[in-house]
């Protein structure tokens, strides 16, 4: 059911998530050159759910279910399956529902069809990028099963969305694709995985998700990477377009695409005039 104060909150919420995006690009591309990518999200989500927990009308769901802070390492069962007291998936099943899961779950869509449209939304725009993505959801899924991790939280694509999103970020958007930046991908994916089970279990006792924080903070390290090694091209950020692109691009000729003004560009016979010249032509 429609909740009209639930509605209010997501345009208050929408409202300053845009301004503190705008507030910490500024700070992010005036020092580093990189975007916040999707910090100002996750502070304005966090900082409302948190609120929720305590306000009469928060209008908390039933996803958010603080509990008490514990180890459970030795109780954790990591085979997959859909919910706890569902029956076990076969390999191929739970790794086909674990990475297209993955890929769905960034837009919170828990649903492996969700995820099979959103891959072939980006394969239009670009298949290395679409190749990236499945490649991160997979790491992610990995990464999680060597760690043991709770085998319904892979299954239901948890520990694959943001590594979907490192890899995407890193294997061909903010570096040129190489071999090089292709391992980089699979780390930076690796990295958000890890940072994710951590988060998970930070939040545990507010019963919060981690949203894309591990992505936030595992894609900046390595995007801040870019000028530490000469065998990385790094791509601008006004020059991002797509991956295919970025390799086809000559190295160093900027885009004219979003984010970059177009120059004026005068023809030989017609070079631009100096002010001085004219005012001197005066009688």
């Amino acid at each position: 059911d429609w909740d009209v104060l639930v509605m209010v909150w997501i345009v208050v919420g929408a409202f300053f998530s845009t301004i503190l995006h705008a507030a910490l690009a500024n700070v992010f591309l005036g020092a580093w050159a990189v975007p916040p990518f999707t910090l100002a999200f996750n502070f304005i989500t966090l900082i409302f759910l948190i609120g929720a927990l305590n306000f009469a009308n928060g209008r908390v769901g039933s996803l958010i279910a603080p509990a008490d802070a514990q180890v459970t390492g030795g109780g954790v069962t990591s085979t997959l399956r859909s919910a706890a007291d569902a029956a076990a998936s076969n390999d191929l099943e739970g790794a086909m529902n674990a990475i297209f899961r993955g890929i769905g779950q960034l837009f919170f869509a828990n649903s492996v069809v969700a995820g099979i449209i959103i891959i072939l939304g980006i394969a239009v725009c670009s298949r290395i990028a679409a190749g990236f993505a499945l490649v991160g959801s997979t790491v992610g899924m990995l990464t999680g099963l060597a760690l043991g991790a709770n085998g319904v939280a892979i299954y239901n694509g948890l520990w694959g969305f943001n590594s979907f999103d490192a890899a995407l970020a890193i294997g061909g958007v903010f570096f040129v694709l190489t071999w090089r930046s292709g391992l980089l991908a699979v780390g930076c994916a690796v990295l958000a995985a890890l940072m994710f089970g951590a988060f998970a279990s930070l939040f545990t006792p507010w019963g919060l998700p981690a949203l894309t924080l591990p992505f936030c903070f595992a894609t900046l390290a390595f995007v801040l990477l870019k000028g530490a090694s000469s065998r990385l091209s790094a791509v601008e950020v006004a020059d991002i377009t797509t991956p295919e692109d970025h390799r086809r691009r000559p190295s160093g000729e900027h885009s004219e695409g979003v984010g970059r003004d177009s120059v004026r560009e005068f023809p030989e016979s017609e070079p631009p005039r100096d002010p001085q010249d004219d005012a001197q032509r005066r009688p």
